[in-house]
């Protein structure tokens, strides 16, 4: 299903849909015109979520960036902490 006709079934304007899903309705423009470059995983998530479809009803699995890792501190590169070892800061 394209995301326009799931969009105009749920009777939501473009705005409308990129208000709930917390994208700006530029986002949601390009989207239904094929361009998904610079589209996030979490974000074509929320739209799908909004639309009560599955991300992949609305885009090619190809098209799907890979979701984010969480970010999360990480170790510099080289650095190894042995255990019983202290981490100096």
């Amino acid at each position: 299903m394209e995301l326009k006709i799931a969009r105009q079934i749920a009777g939501l304007k473009q705005e409308e849909l990129a208000q709930r899903a917390g994208v700006s309705a530029s986002m949601i423009c390009r989207l239904e015109r094929g361009n998904r470059r610079h589209a996030r995983y979490e974000s074509l998530v929320r739209i799908a979520r909004v639309l009560n479809v599955q991300p992949t009803d609305l885009f090619p699995v190809s098209d799907l960036p890979s979701p984010r890792r969480p970010s999360g501190r990480r170790r510099p590169p080289g650095k190894v902490v042995r255990d019983g070892e202290a981490s100096r800061r």
